[in-house]
């Protein structure tokens, strides 16, 4: 199976391999894309892979977009319940950032949801001010080909700082993938 753009190739193809077949697969990039590795049964980076069969096994080749990065700021985005515009501190990107107090369940959401100009797999990151009195617990949410994932980031470590948080996650041209934060954090005066 290929993700992104690119094809892969199998030295001989047929419905069924005898036990100890070798079969090579060689994943041959789009242009402008590259090669990003191997998954499934099989985790590798070589190209091409040559692979001795004993069983049924399922590999994906990753191709890594040439898309530039996508930068998403707090103008972007879509926001739910009460969020207040700030700019003190630093290590912000942009002009201000914004801020949400914390409660026990979700009353406040800020959502971004980037255009992806091509299928293939993007590295997900953010980052946030050191300023005030920053979430120990703040919940993420990222939607993209396939899942999602869910994940909590104590934001006293690493602030100003650009972190990769979801690296090499699958996402369709288009804007059916987003990244969500909420301030369900259930910490007090956050």
């Amino acid at each position: 199976t290929a993700v992104g753009g690119g094809t892969v190739y199998r030295s001989y193809s047929q419905a069924t391999y005898a036990p100890g077949s070798v079969v090579t697969l060689a994943a041959v990039p789009a242009t402008g894309w590259t090669f990003g590795g191997w998954s499934g049964d099989i985790s590798s980076t070589s190209n091409p892979l040559s692979i001795m069969l004993f069983s049924s096994m399922n590999v994906t080749s990753a191709f890594n977009s040439p898309a530039s990065d996508l930068i998403l700021d707090n103008p972007s985005a879509t926001t739910t319940g009460t969020w207040t515009t700030r700019t003190t501190g630093s290590g912000y990107y942009g002009a201000n950032y914004i801020t949400a107090a914390t409660a026990s369940s979700a009353t406040a959401t800020a959502t971004y949801t980037p255009t992806i100009p091509s299928s293939g797999n993007y590295d997900v990151a953010i980052i946030y001010v050191g300023s005030g009195t920053p979430s120990a617990a703040a919940p993420y949410l990222i939607s993209y080909n396939g899942g999602t994932t869910n994940f909590t980031v104590n934001q006293n470590n690493n602030q100003g700082v650009w972190q990769v948080v979801a690296p090499a996650k699958p996402f369709v041209a288009g804007t059916s993938g987003y990244l969500r934060i909420s301030n369900n954090t259930g910490e007090s005066s956050r």
